[in-house]
């Protein structure tokens, strides 16, 4: 058995440079102009070092009432172990969503999943094993990304309008609130309306 204070050591200088990257990583998803390429390869350093079966990975992220995922993988096939990590356990609670990874040999993400789970002080029932062994086909891009931009184009819109970003965000959803709950969809007859006839000012 590894000794406690070695694993808190190796712990701490895997747990602080990843949940730093999944910080940036979240944020270039957000921004849906950042820098993802150059986080992705960060994260993937951190993951290969820590599990050097590590194949690949799934993430998705809640973002303004739809979700942006992607699949950066070396294989489309079964995966011999998974680990599933809620963001809001890396990333101190700011992040909504999942990430998670594969591995080519069983049973290799086990002594990473107890050491997170007592470095960031979980229920080990919160990071959850070999539950999604089915890697993804990857899409060569983020899911959801696009849909994110005609949000964003729409929450602008409303700010030129007088709309506070809060209340610009509010105003989104309740469109899709009186429709089908389709953000994205929302936020294009948001952008739609604009380009036909000027929006009335946000009192």
């Amino acid at each position: 058995m590894r000794d406690r204070d070695a694993i808190g050591a190796f712990l701490v200088d895997l747990s602080a440079p990843l949940a730093a990257d999944l910080h940036l990583l979240s944020a270039a998803v957000r921004d849906s102009g950042g820098d993802l390429e150059t986080r992705l390869q960060a994260l993937v350093a951190d993951l290969r070092g820590a599990v050097t079966s590590y194949f690949g990975l799934t993430m998705t992220i809640g973002v303004d009432g739809h979700e942006i995922c992607f699949t950066l993988s070396e294989h489309h096939a079964k995966a011999a172990t998974s680990l599933c990590i809620p963001l809001s356990a890396v990333t101190a609670g700011d992040s909504s969503g999942v990430l998670v990874l594969y591995a080519e040999v069983p049973g290799a993400f086990v002594d990473l999943a107890a050491d997170l789970a007592w470095v960031l002080k979980l229920d080990p029932a919160a990071l959850v094993l070999d539950q999604h062994l089915v890697v993804p086909t990857s899409s060569g891009g983020l899911v959801g990304l696009r849909e994110h931009a005609t949000i964003n184009r729409a929450i602008g819109a409303l700010l030129e309008r007088g709309h506070t970003p809060e209340s610009a965000r509010a105003e989104v959803h309740r469109h899709a609130d009186l429709d089908s709950g389709d953000v994205p969809a929302a936020a294009q007859r948001i952008l739609d309306g604009v380009r036909r006839k000027p929006m009335p000012e946000h009192g």
